[in-house]
């Protein structure tokens, strides 16, 4: 029986630097490819040249498209996800890697429940110059790789919240084309979004063990937005809309709420991070304060900012999702204790 194809898609622009370790750790990956199709998107540094050599390299695997100008990562993804024909799409970023056996364990997984509309992992963190930095504490919602089902994926988001990874996933290609693809209004969550659609329309198959590695940096797309309050703001009221009408058949009314509470704590907590001028009023369009304890807490942010901040993430957390404290305790504990959650990526 012929396995399933997975596409490697990937936009580069200005990444000459990370291209490298990125290719070569999709090409040493035990389960090749069908194809490598990168765009770049106007580089001004060396990239093409770098992505031409690997497409030298590697005739019939790696394919490199020009962009004339700079069009914008969510273009170029869309774009890709309409020039492939594989079954399965993965779609990497240049300043990031994969670690061995990320293809082989997700395309298997998939391969064993055709239904599903993605697989992801857990992920760890490196910093710009390459160096390990721990591990980004998603929920994990199996103890080994399985396949959670549309019901069992709804419960695991109402426990523990979100669990996808852009870097980590890799989607079945009919059902994302089918889901509306990488909808660009919402900017860098444009992936999260649809992983939920798929995860709750398809099922998720998931891997509790990081295969796959985020390069943390300040200068990035996805930073920079989720830096800018109104952005956020407008990004979660775009998707809650979206959840409303668009896809009001995948999201139960009432999921809707708890998500944008899981959203709005993660924008509140960049906003309190990076605001450095003590100004703090923007925080109440996301936390609402009602109470004692709310307009305290806003006075100590603009009373004493530093104390503020350490007291930030314990209070958000409480205030916009209490449901998973108990869900967050028991994740703390495991990545703590489960050795295979230790010294990835050094």
């Amino acid at each position: 029986m012929t396995r399933p194809t997975l596409s490697v898609l990937i936009s580069n622009y200005n990444h000459v630097r990370f291209i490298p370790e990125a290719l070569q750790a999709i090409l040493a990956q035990s389960y090749r490819p069908a194809e490598i199709v990168i765009v770049d998107d106007g580089s001004t540094d060396d990239s093409v040249n770098v992505l031409e050599g690997f497409a030298r390299t590697e005739p019939g695997l790696v394919r490199v498209i020009r962009n004339e100008r700079n069009m914008g990562l969510l273009h170029n993804m869309n774009r890709l996800l309409e020039l492939t024909t594989a079954d399965y799409v993965y779609g990497a970023a240049c300043d990031d890697k994969i670690l061995p056996g990320f293809f082989e364990r997700s395309m298997g997984l998939l391969e064993r429940h055709p239904a599903a509309g993605l697989c992801s992992t857990l992920s760890g963190i490196m910093d710009e110059a390459g160096e390990y930095r721990g591990l980004v504490r998603t929920p994990i919602v199996c103890g080994g790789d399985s396949y959670v089902t549309p019901v069992e994926a709804l419960a695991a988001l109402r426990r523990h919240g979100s669990w996808f990874m852009g870097n980590t996933t890799a989607y079945r290609r009919a059902a994302l084309i089918e889901a509306g693809g990488f909808i660009p209004e919402l900017g860098p969550y444009c992936d999260g979004f649809i992983s939920l659609v798929l995860a709750l329309k398809h099922g998720a198959c998931f891997i509790p063990e990081p295969l796959a590695m985020w390069r943390r940096m300040d200068d990035t797309y996805s930073r920079r937005v989720s830096m800018n309050f109104d952005a956020m703001i407008n990004i979660i009221e775009t998707a809650e809309r979206l959840m409303r009408s668009t896809y009001r058949e995948v999201f139960p009314p009432d999921y809707v709420e708890e998500w944008r509470r899981e959203l709005a704590f993660g924008a509140a907590t960049s906003f309190v991070a990076s605001c450095t001028d003590g100004r703090f009023a923007g925080l109440e369009r996301l936390a609402s304060p009602r109470g004692v304890v709310d307009k305290a807490f806003l006075w100590i942010l603009r009373t004493w900012p530093a104390l503020g901040r350490v007291l930030a993430c314990p209070y958000l957390f409480v205030r916009l999702r209490p449901k998973h404290l108990w869900s967050a305790w028991c994740r703390r504990t495991i990545y703590l204790l489960d050795p295979r959650l230790r010294g990835v990526g050094r």
